[in-house]
């Protein structure tokens, strides 16, 4: 049983896990928790720019893509950052393709697609 303490800011909590089921990505308040599930512990807690929005597959391998109200990482299960996103606002609207790039939006209508492999912005799209 793997138990968290939240302090309820942001979505409900989510989970991932490694295609081989070692570890799982727990997302929850500006946090992302990395757990060794086969001796079913604590590897490493990830603080975000902001609240923890959602997980999305990584085209890395022992990766996964964590969509947060200030931008985007890519974390690895074994609970390493590997690249991080800031957005400078709010992200109202984020798609992954599948090119491996990833569509952000926010507020003010200003739209980037970041490549999936390193983070980098491939292209800033306008209205």
């Amino acid at each position: 049983m793997i138990g968290i303490i939240m302090s309820f800011h942001g979505i409900e909590p989510a989970w991932i896990a490694s295609d081989d089921g070692r570890y799982l990505l727990l997302g929850h308040d500006f946090d992302v928790s990395a757990v060794d599930v086969s001796n079913g512990r604590h590897v490493a807690t990830i603080a975000l720019d902001g609240v923890f929005f959602e997980f999305a597959r990584a085209p890395l391998p022992g990766a996964a893509i964590v969509l947060h109200e200030l931008g985007v990482d890519c974390v690895g299960f074994a609970g390493t950052r590997i690249w991080c996103f800031s957005a400078h606002d709010i992200v109202t609207e984020f798609s992954v393709r599948e090119d491996a790039t990833a569509v952000l939006g926010n507020d003010s209508g200003r739209r980037v697609v970041l490549d999936l492999h390193d983070g980098d912005v491939v292209e800033v799209l306008s209205n």
